[in-house]
């Protein structure tokens, strides 16, 4: 019944309307990260799911996905240090009177001093924000020595040297590592979950630059000598995100580039506090040729290692301007759109880049409609070539689609 309400109100309007009513604002959706870039410690930055810029350690770097420090000592794996888990983000106290005799205790964990006989690694989701890790507790306890050693499921392994261990030390977030360890004449179950990543800081080269280009740059001098790209230079800038169809995107760039940076780098020339010498060098071709002459051409460094030049240009500031029924444009980093008459019932042209994830480019469509019932579509980008010409009446495909996407809004 809420449908077809739904549907009365709406067909007016779809069958009025002109090609503009489904050309909507909309924003550029992130290029997704489909690399990790190597860091100075061994480790890797990658984005995560969240768009966050984070570092994560090295495989088989037992120290710093689990925060331990062993060593060997007669043929035996020891325990030498353990490295407090860093303050989860979203942690918080528990709320008062919650827990009581019943409440769950915090997992104990390896100490300095264990001495490893039996190490397995299980997948076990994380705890609730602010609650105790209940699944790496029930894990731990006291073992009966002269007992078979309880480590059910998947085999473990009796290590004799850390490297034995290093096998466990993998990119998982939910991965726990259950030990079996003689502690003054003790045997003991305890386990110790994986860190998470490191979340690192991005400090903006130029947030209205970078707006208008349509990504986000960090510099890499903010972070700790490690953290840092493992090519990375002090003036260089780190990609963290690209907009879908924007500049830096048909550009070519993506997350995880590095940005050869510095005072006589080409992107110095793109800061907004570079508006008057842009000026000038329009006007004065001679001065152009001379200070171009003496930069350096930007370069981009993708996650592998390869090298490329890229040409930026600060695009023209979004526009829209019309009268009311009769005429109306409006053109931003990544569409535009021309109409005549209400709703562009007269003609409509229109172009939209889009972010193309099998081919990881950026095409370009483009429409023009004549009355609403001529239509013209094609596509510009790689294996995009090709021409549509259709008489529509009345409901268009095009404008068939945001009916029905309309209609299908809240549906559940």
């Amino acid at each position: 019944m809420r449908r077809a309400v739904r549907l009365a109100l709406l067909a007016p309007i779809a069958l009025g309307a002109g090609c503009v009513s489904y050309l909507q604002p909309g924003a550029p959706t992130p290029i997704p990260a489909l690399a990790s870039r190597a860091t100075a410690d061994g480790g890797r930055l990658r984005v995560d799911a969240r768009g966050a810029l984070v570092h994560a350690p090295a495989a088989g770097d037992l120290r710093g996905v689990f925060g331990l420090d062993l060593a060997a000592e007669a043929e035996q794996v020891v325990v030498r240090g353990v490295e407090p888990p860093p303050a989860r983000a979203d942690a918080g106290a528990p709320e008062p009177g919650a827990g009581g005799p019943a409440e769950v205790q915090a997992p104990e964990g390896p100490r300095p001093g264990d001495v490893v006989v039996l190490a397995q690694a299980r997948r076990l989701p994380p705890p609730a924000a602010g609650a105790p890790d209940a699944a790496v507790a029930a894990l731990e306890g006291t073992l009966d020595p002269d007992a078979a050693l309880p480590l059910t499921g998947q085999a473990g392994v009796a290590p004799r040297a850390p490297a034995d261990l290093r096998g466990f030390a993998v990119g998982l977030d939910d991965l726990v590592l259950r030990l079996v360890v003689r502690r003054a004449g003790a045997l003991l179950a305890v386990a110790a979950r994986a860190r998470p990543p490191e979340p690192l800081p991005v400090v903006p080269w130029d947030r209205e630059a970078e707006a208008r280009l349509g990504f986000t740059l960090a510099r890499v001098d903010a972070w700790p000598p490690g953290r840092r790209p493992a090519d990375a230079g002090p003036a260089d800038l780190l990609v963290v995100a690209v907009e879908a169809g924007s500049v830096a995107a048909r550009a070519g760039l993506r997350p995880l580039d590095l940005l050869r940076g510095g005072p006589r780098s080409a992107l110095e020339l793109l800061r907004t506090d570079a508006a008057d010498l842009r000026a000038a060098l329009e006007d004065d071709p001679a001065l152009r040729e001379k200070v171009l002459a003496r930069i350096e051409p930007l370069t981009a460094v993708g996650p592998g290692g390869a090298a490329r030049e890229v040409a930026l240009e600060l695009p023209p500031p979004a526009a829209e301007w019309g009268f009311p029924l009769l005429v109306g444009r409006e053109r931003t980093g990544w569409r535009t759109r021309f109409g005549l008459g209400p709703f562009d019932l007269l003609f409509h042209a229109s172009s939209e880049a889009r972010y193309d994830a099998l081919a990881d480019d950026v095409v370009v469509a483009r429409r023009w409609s004549l009355l609403t019932l001529l239509q013209v579509v094609w596509q510009e980008g790689p294996g995009r070539a090709g021409l549509q010409v259709r008489l529509d009446p009345l409901v268009d495909a095009a404008r068939g689609a945001y009916l029905e996407a309309r209609l299908g809004a809240g549906a559940e």
